[in-house]
């Protein structure tokens, strides 16, 4: 193998990926058994956010994080102090249910009142019910704690205060981090389409649409949420893109899951030190050390050195794309949801989104990758709006919780 190895998309390459995730999309808001699964979360959004307190949990991969989010009658929003603490379990070690749960109704405790509702970001695979709640599929990322998969995890461990604080809670709604972005969104002004974006351990894309665009959702659920928005999930990592190369494949079969999430085994950071790897086994250089480590390399070598190259052209890779799953992201709204959009925001979230490298910002490269696709798509009327939204898993739990009531 080469050290001078490109992995750079060309922008033909890129727009037939775009056109590649478009139809995805459109065949995964259909029929559940498709590439994408396109999951709808049954929080109802109108134009007009609801007002209230709300008791917040946000349990991600490493860190649990518990707050109050006040949201009044004119839509400013209010934190109130946030307590967070490293997740006690670890990665691939059993851990009991109880102790789960009581790990984070302690945390969550010190803001509960008599009657609550609450939001939680739990951000792990899961089927949305329509009360709200969700049930878990599967744990992913090395968590494993027995006899939660099938359960509804808002109602096990709102049952678990009530049992142990005798405090209830009313509304749960269960949302994952990417939805939580998007609708962070509706915090901040206008705009004609949502979405929310995660690049980072993983990938993913959720947005804003309305019923009638849902096709897999029943005439019942299509009534029942006649004037509303849902939020869709769209679970984009597993979207299979062409143009990958023979070291993804090397990845993808010596992974945790083969077969599966191949999009975001090509763009997460933590994939990309596992590619850099394949691709130059004679290197000594940590496959798990991520986009990180992948960053660290590139740093320590001298610029003509073409295993440096290589090392960005696999990051600038990325960014690619993502701006083209993005493009194809908008192309399908356009074309099948609202012609008549100009201005769409997408929040981004992950830490690989807020990186930044010799190459610059990882957010601003996939900005301005993502306008040059749009422009060569003649849609240079379009607005895209990349931002981050302060608290953005907080807030968007909020604004679920309250949907929800």
């Amino acid at each position: 193998m080469t050290a001078k190895f490109n992995f750079e998309l060309s922008s033909t390459q890129l727009h037939e990926i775009a056109n590649a995730f478009e139809s995805c999309i459109e065949q995964g808001l259909k029929d559940t058994q498709q590439e994408l699964k396109c999951l709808p979360a049954y929080t109802p959004i109108t134009e007009q956010i609801k007002s209230g307190e709300v008791c917040v949990l946000d349990l991600g991969g490493s860190n649990l994080r518990a707050s109050k989010v006040v949201i009044n009658a004119d839509g400013l929003t209010t934190i109130k102090q946030v307590c967070e603490t490293q997740v006690p379990w670890k990665r691939g070690v059993d851990f009991g249910k109880n102790h789960f749960l009581a790990v984070q109704a302690k945390l969550l405790e010190p803001y509960l009142n008599q009657q609550n509702l609450l939001g939680y970001c739990f951000s792990y695979p899961t089927q949305s019910l329509p009360s709200g709640d969700a049930k878990l599929v599967n744990w992913t990322k090395g968590v494993k704690v027995d006899g939660m998969e099938e359960q509804p995890v808002g109602s096990l461990l709102t049952q678990y205060i009530e049992n142990e604080y005798g405090k209830s809670i009313n509304t749960v709604a269960v949302i994952n981090d990417t939805v939580a972005s998007l609708l962070a969104g509706l915090t901040l002004t206008p705009s004609d389409a949502y979405f929310g974006v995660i690049a980072g351990t993983g990938s993913n894309i959720a947005g804003l649409y309305p019923v009638d665009r849902i096709g897999k959702l029943s005439a019942i659920q299509k009534q029942a949420y006649a004037h509303h928005r849902l939020p869709v999930n769209l679970e984009s990592g597993n979207f299979n893109p062409p143009h990958l190369t023979a070291f993804d494949d090397i990845v993808d079969k010596t992974s945790e899951n083969p077969g599966l999430q191949r999009f975001e085994k090509a763009v997460s950071g933590m994939y990309l030190g596992r590619i850099f790897k394949a691709a130059f086994s004679e290197l000594d250089f940590d496959a798990e050390s991520g986009a990180k480590g992948l960053v660290e390399f590139i740093d320590k070598q001298p610029s003509d050195c073409d295993y440096r190259n290589a090392a960005l052209s696999l990051l600038k890779r990325s960014t690619q794309l993502v701006a083209a799953q993005l493009l194809g992201l908008i192309n399908h709204y356009r074309k099948k949801i609202d012609y008549q959009v100009r201005h769409i925001r997408i929040v981004c979230e992950g830490g690989l989104f807020h990186s930044t490298s010799v190459l610059g910002p990882y957010c601003q490269l996939v900005e301005d990758e993502l306008k040059n696709l749009l422009n060569k798509s003649i849609r240079s009327d379009i607005q895209v709006e990349l931002t981050r939204v302060a608290q953005a898993n907080l807030l968007g739990s909020a604004i679920a919780a309250l949907a929800c009531q």
